[in-house]
């Protein structure tokens, strides 16, 4: 087997449609893969018909969550759902709230942009098509942004115009952590911490509620995390007996960056630990 189970299509922030994934992944050998769209599965039906009996697509999803500390702060978390039910009325509809969230998020930093910069004229409805489920984020109004100001590169613009020390940036509302990790399981899936490189070894702080309520594993293996985290998470995944997942992330190719699907690929050993949970 060779299992990618962390990538992006147009219908969230990457660059490929479903069947650009899928061609790119046949010819990469890759015999599993996972689209993970932020907030939305609106590109599954189309990934699982086209496919058909040439690779195999987990049904997932990342949702973006809100983790709340005790001593009044606050972390951004994703949960990544695998082999989730598609039809779940209830996480069709979170997920439907957390688009319209991202949408008024960009137009609120998009208007902050435009009232100090004239020569910035996008209309944030052009962007993305909400309505046939397509999630709108921060990335699309860097590409965006990108077309205008071709001198700078995305990550000059990431943090001019977007990052959270940007003197354009609005917070986001979006569910809570242990919300995001509930929803997973009621739509018979499997929740798996996304990516936590950027939290370090303080993970290990808020690991045990997560578990709690129902977390089952970690991404350990992720571009943004070096051999030592690598070695760090998956330590923990032994130490509370959670499933081990990763992925490259790949959002295709992203104006600089080259497509990177399938440059991290799950071990035999753990992505059969995580079939067996499920079957």
């Amino acid at each position: 087997m060779a299992a990618d189970l962390h990538l992006h299509s147009n219908y969230s922030d990457g660059n490929w449609t479903v069947v650009d994934i899928i061609n790119y992944a046949l010819n990469k050998r890759i015999s599993h893969i996972a689209i993970c769209d932020h907030d939305t599965i609106s590109g599954l039906h189309d990934a699982i018909t086209y496919a058909n009996s040439k690779l195999k697509i987990i049904p997932a999803v990342e949702i973006s969550s809100r983790h709340n500390l005790p001593v009044n702060a606050t972390l951004d978390l994703h949960i990544l759902g695998y082999f989730i039910d598609c039809n779940n009325e209830n996480l069709l509809n979170v997920l439907a709230n957390q688009r319209l969230a991202r949408y008024n998020q960009s137009k609120s930093i998009l208007d902050n942009i435009q009232a100090r910069n004239s020569d910035i004229k996008i209309n944030i409805d052009t962007l993305t098509n909400l309505k046939q489920g397509y999630s709108i984020g921060t990335a699309h109004l860097t590409k965006a942004i990108l077309k205008l100001r071709p001198e700078l590169n995305l990550t000059a613009i990431w943090n001019e115009f977007i990052s959270n020390n940007s003197n354009y940036f609005v917070q986001r509302q979006m569910l809570s952590t242990l919300e995001a990790i509930q929803i997973i399981n009621e739509a018979n899936g499997i929740a798996i911490l996304a990516h936590p490189g950027h939290l370090g070894k303080t993970l290990k702080d808020i690991l045990p509620i997560l578990i709690k309520h129902g977390l089952a594993g970690i991404e350990v293996f992720h571009p943004s995390h070096n051999q030592y985290l690598s070695n760090y998470y998956l330590k923990l995944t032994q130490e509370y007996n959670l499933l081990v997942t990763g992925g490259s992330d790949c959002h295709g190719p992203y104006a600089e960056f080259p497509p990177s699907l399938g440059n991290i690929i799950l071990n035999d050993n753990y992505f059969q630990k995580i079939l067996n949970q499920k079957f």
